[in-house]
């Protein structure tokens, strides 16, 4: 069972919050994880895919959630 940070938006992340999207060093922030796995959990399909902006990636908070009340439920 995994135990993920809750989202709420804080100071560094308020912004990209009420965007709802995040960023790979957000992702990291808020599962606690390192950049190489957050990239290999999307490999291996265990994260939700990103979404390629410009020279970007981003996640979907939205979906991040559901993917985190998915894992937290299993």
């Amino acid at each position: 069972m995994h135990h993920f940070k809750t989202l709420e938006p804080t100071h560094r992340h308020r912004t990209v919050y009420l965007h709802g999207l995040l960023n790979v060093s957000d992702l990291c922030d808020l599962l606690n994880v390192s950049r190489s796995t957050v990239y290999r959990w999307v490999r291996n399909e265990k994260l939700p895919p990103p979404y390629k902006i410009g020279r970007s990636i981003r996640w979907k908070t939205k979906e991040i959630e559901q993917w985190m009340e998915k894992i937290n439920h299993e």
